[in-house]
Parts: C-alpha cells; sequence; structure tokens
C-alpha cells in the first residue's frame, strides 16, 4: 500500500482530520479508484481492530490481569508486560486473517447497508393491479412497464397520474421505486418524503413511505445515528413491517459493525 494513501486513511478513520480535510478526501474517494479500494481494506482492518478490542479483549484483558496479579510475586515485571501484549498481537492477527477475501465478499453481500436496503426495497404487486377496472392509462402503462421492470417508462408514466386520482398514492410509492432501480436516490427521497404526510394517503401507505425512506439511506451508504433512530422509531410503532425488525436485528450484528 502506498505510505501516502495509508496515512491519508489512517488520519480519516482516526478523525484527525479537520472539516476540510475530510470534504477534499472523500471527494477524492469517488474519483480516484485505486485510492477506494485501499480505503475499503484499510477499513476492514480497522473495524476489525476496533471491534476485538471492543466485544473481546475487554474480557481477555481481565483474565489477563488476574493472572499477573497471581504471578507478580514470582515473576519480573518486564515479562509480565509482554505476555498480554503477545497475546493481543496474536489474536488480533487471528482475526485479519479469518476475516479474508471470501469472507469479506459474504459479509458486504449480506450485511453492507447497501445490500440489505436492495433485499427490502420492495412493492408487492398483484397479478392484475392496474390492469383491471382502472381506467387512468398513464397507471396502466406504468405497472405493466413496472412488472417488466423498464424503470425509466414505468417511473415517467406513473409521475403522469394525477393528485386528484385514487391511485395517485400508489402510483408515487411506485415511481419512488423507479427512481430507486435507477439509483436516483435523491429523487426517490423526494417523492417519499411526501407520500408519508400526504392526507389523501392511507396510514398503511405512510408507514411504508417512511419505512423505504430509511431503505434509500441505506442505499445511500448513510449509516448515521439519525438513520438507525429513524429505523427503531418505525419498530417501535404498531403495524410496521415485520422486515423492519429483522433489518434492526441485522445492524446490531458484529457483521453489520464490520462491514458499515
Amino acid at each position: 500500500m502506498k505510505r501516502t494513501y495509508f496515512d491519508r486513511i489512517e488520519d480519516y478513520l482516526s478523525g484527525s482530520m479537520n472539516e476540510a480535510e475530510k470534504a477534499a478526501f472523500e471527494a477524492e474517494l469517488k474519483q480516484n479508484e485505486a485510492l477506494a479500494a485501499e480505503f475499503e481494506q484499510q477499513k476492514l482492518a480497522w473495524k476489525a481492530m476496533h471491534l476485538l478490542a471492543v466485544d473481546e479483549m475487554r474480557h481477555k484483558v481481565k483474565g489477563w490481569i488476574a493472572e499477573e496479579a497471581v504471578a507478580e510475586k514470582t515473576q519480573p515485571k518486564v515479562v509480565q508486560m509482554r505476555r498480554p501484549i503477545a497475546q493481543i498481537l496474536s489474536i488480533a492477527a487471528s482475526v485479519l486473517f479469518l476475516i479474508g477475501a471470501s469472507t469479506w465478499w459474504w459479509a458486504n453481500e449480506n450485511y453492507s447497508a447497501r445490500s440489505l436496503a436492495d433485499a427490502y426495497y420492495k412493492n408487492e404487486l398483484s397479478g392484475t393491479r392496474g390492469i383491471e377496472g382502472e381506467e387512468d392509462e398513464n397507471y396502466k402503462y406504468g405497472i405493466q412497464e413496472h412488472y417488466l421492470e423498464n424503470w425509466i417508462a414505468s417511473t415517467n408514466a406513473l409521475l403522469q397520474v394525477p393528485s386528484s386520482s385514487e391511485v395517485y398514492c400508489d402510483a408515487q410509492t411506485l415511481a419512488a421505486e423507479g427512481y430507486y432501480r435507477q439509483k436516483k436516490f435523491k429523487e426517490a427521497l423526494e417523492i417519499l418524503d411526501k407520500l408519508r404526510m400526504n392526507p389523501a394517503c392511507t396510514e398503511v401507505e405512510w408507514k411504508n413511505a417512511k419505512w423505504q425512506i430509511v431503505l434509500v439511506y441505506f442505499a445511500m451508504g448513510e449509516t448515521s445515528d439519525e438513520t438507525i433512530n429513524r429505523l427503531n422509531e418505525i419498530t417501535n410503532t404498531s403495524g410496521h413491517p415485520r422486515e423492519a425488525d429483522e433489518l434492526k436485528q441485522k445492524t446490531q450484528s458484529f457483521w453489520w459493525k464490520l462491514i458499515n
């Protein structure tokens, strides 16, 4: 790894950069593929060491301290200090070895915020939804294209459904998904944010909009406390999607902390 990359990544992860340096570094990450690749590798090692210290080392160090107290009367202090340090480095090395490329791939596929968002973001479509008994041609066409995953055509059609239509909220919900599938997350958020407060929509549609807002933030890689609090708010509300409980549980796992 290039030393200049290593030092800068280390400064970023440790919080040593000021706001201007941090903004410049994040901007470069989006443009420099080599830096981005090395950043992901170094972040993995950083998190592995951090989690090891938090989740495992506390209890082990207590045990070592107890052992040292017993051995204090018979062993020189220099020897006493080396043993715990050697054990810490040995365990840390083992963790980094075990979390190899294949394990990293598996964890990323199953626990990264973006992967979880894709897994949970869905709107169930019945076989006749929008086909029978619906007069709005834009809605009917939008649903058909949605089935075919023609996201641009579907989204454009659904957005033409007027707010006076009985299927307006449904059309907006599906249009937001269309934007999501196109990775136009800002546009998806704008629609969902309006839906969650629209008095013309049902309570189910409000709750669904709030749930999907969290998923859009996850897809954007936004896993701040604010986003997690949004998720917690959903799980604390009656009638929330059962998938929200599953997602919350995953955000509390070792793998989530390691990957995100």
